[in-house]
């Protein structure tokens, strides 16, 4: 259980961490590491960036494929 939980805030830091390293890039970017966390099967990740996206980029329509 503990093993769990320690594996979530590590996933939660490293999402932080990458919404940090993404602030300053465009649109185009955010939807490359989207991509890129969907295909190592990282699908809550993914989501989590995909909310974040939608905040910071409320005039760009998410890709077909990220829906």
């Amino acid at each position: 259980r503990r093993a769990m939980m320690e594996d979530r805030m590590a996933a939660g830091s490293s999402v932080t961490s990458l919404v940090t390293q993404l602030s300053a890039r465009p649109a185009e970017a955010w939807l490359e590491e989207i991509r890129a966390l969907k295909r190592a099967g990282r699908i809550a990740d993914a989501n989590t960036l995909i909310t974040e996206f939608r905040k910071r980029f409320p005039t760009v329509a998410l890709p077909e494929d990220l829906r």
